[in-house]
């Protein structure tokens, strides 16, 4: 004996079909989600390995003249006279960089996160000394200008 569904039948089943279907996509984009997040993450976390492997790698400054027996006493000379003049070449950066008209958050950026050159309280330190380098020398010169005006008008 054969069984003939009904049209209201046929309706139902074909119902059910489109609500697996509809269930099957919600659970398709949320799993693709998922991934996409977990491949954000793996991506942040391989910029982070590669940071903390690259700063393991860079020898540190009093390392370089231990670990470097090959050095002429010449070549030794130069790596203190860099480690002297360090500072003043940081400064000498950091006073372009105030020139620029940069902020001090694209200043520590650029300084200390993209090029390693000095530690986040090295660079607040550096960046408190130059300002106030540049205001004594603005004072110094308005002074220099006042008493040259003064002496003018006698």
């Amino acid at each position: 004996m054969w069984f003939i569904p009904t049209k209201r039948e046929v309706q139902r089943e074909f119902e059910k079909i489109r609500l697996s279907f509809k269930k099957r996509d919600v659970a398709i984009s949320k799993l693709q989600e998922d991934f996409n997040r977990h491949t954000d993450i793996i991506a942040k976390l391989q910029t982070s390995i590669l940071l903390i492997e690259s700063k393991k790698s860079e020898p540190n400054r009093t390392e370089l003249l231990r670990t470097e027996p090959n050095l002429n006493p010449y070549e030794k000379e130069i790596v203190k006279k860099v480690m002297k003049s360090r500072p003043e070449a940081i400064k000498n950066a950091i006073r372009g960089l105030i020139e620029q008209d940069m902020t001090t958050t694209q200043m520590f950026h650029k300084i200390v996160e993209d090029k390693h050159l000095i530690s986040k309280t090295q660079f607040y330190h550096y960046l408190h000394l130059v300002r106030t380098e540049l205001r004594t020398e603005l004072r110094t010169n308005n002074r220099i200008e006042l008493r040259t005006e003064q002496i003018n008008k006698k």
